[in-house]
């Protein structure tokens, strides 16, 4: 349900990732992106793939706990992030 991606990745970057993954048919996970560039551009380069949020590098416990929260969330509900 849930798919952690790092912006920066050899050989593919974050983005293209996203968007293949997000491209096959099925059930879709919710997409977050990993950045230690946490830039405006960056956010809106990342949500323009698909992605459905973003954590900052480090990733600190509290935001990776809301996060897993929202997706906990939909898997209860039944609903779309």
């Amino acid at each position: 349900h849930l798919a952690l991606i790092d912006c920066q990745m050899p050989g593919m970057d974050g983005m293209e990732l996203t968007r293949q993954l997000l491209a096959k048919p099925g059930p879709k996970p919710y997409v977050v992106a990993a950045s230690a560039t946490d830039l405006p551009a960056v956010r809106a380069e990342c949500s323009a793939a698909g992605m459905q949020g973003f954590l900052g590098k480090p990733i600190g416990l509290p935001a990776l706990q809301s996060v897993l929260a929202r997706v906990a969330a939909t898997i209860d509900t039944g609903n779309p992030v």
